[in-house]
């Protein structure tokens, strides 16, 4: 019995290892890859404000609808709904004038374990916020960005 306790601890730990190892290298070649940026922890519970010039419908449309998640727009540019495996979340406009546009994007939802994501959750979206950066970027050279923190309530079951 202690041999078979300590055989299957001893392939737990193998597995971990492995699962990490290949974890780990597959964020090193997707950083040098430019798919995702290296960002500070808990980058997910922040909201990303982005100001630039005004989009048309069809900037918008042309550019998101090329990403690897379901995405949905909604009004002419007013909103843009992502979704992942394990995640959602939204750009939208929060203000508008003739020069200027003002996007945020938020994680709105991610499953999680004890209020944190997984690891493969979070890698998914830093590839997001990436994409949504560059394609923004893309549109209008000028973008600012901005980050800000976002007040979040995380409750806990037990059962």
């Amino acid at each position: 019995m202690q041999l078979f306790i300590i055989l299957l601890i001893a392939g737990i730990l193998i597995y971990v290892y492995f699962h990490v190892k290949t974890l780990n290298s597959n964020v090193k070649s997707m950083l040098e890859s430019g798919e995702i940026i290296n960002r500070e922890g808990g980058f997910y519970e922040k909201a990303y404000i982005f100001t630039l010039r005004p989009l048309t419908s069809a900037e918008i449309n042309n550019e998101f609808k090329e990403t690897h998640f379901t995405v949905s727009v909604s009004g002419k540019t007013n909103d843009i709904r992502f979704s992942g495996s394990d995640f959602k979340a939204r750009l939208w406009v929060t203000d508008q004038s003739e020069d200027h546009c003002i996007y945020r994007f938020e994680v709105t939802s991610w499953n999680n374990t004890n209020g944190i994501p997984k690891s493969e959750t979070v890698i998914l979206i830093n590839q997001l916020l990436t994409s949504v950066e560059k394609i923004l970027l893309n549109l209008d050279p000028n973008t600012q960005v901005r980050s800000e923190e976002v007040a979040r309530k995380t409750s806990i079951g037990f059962f």
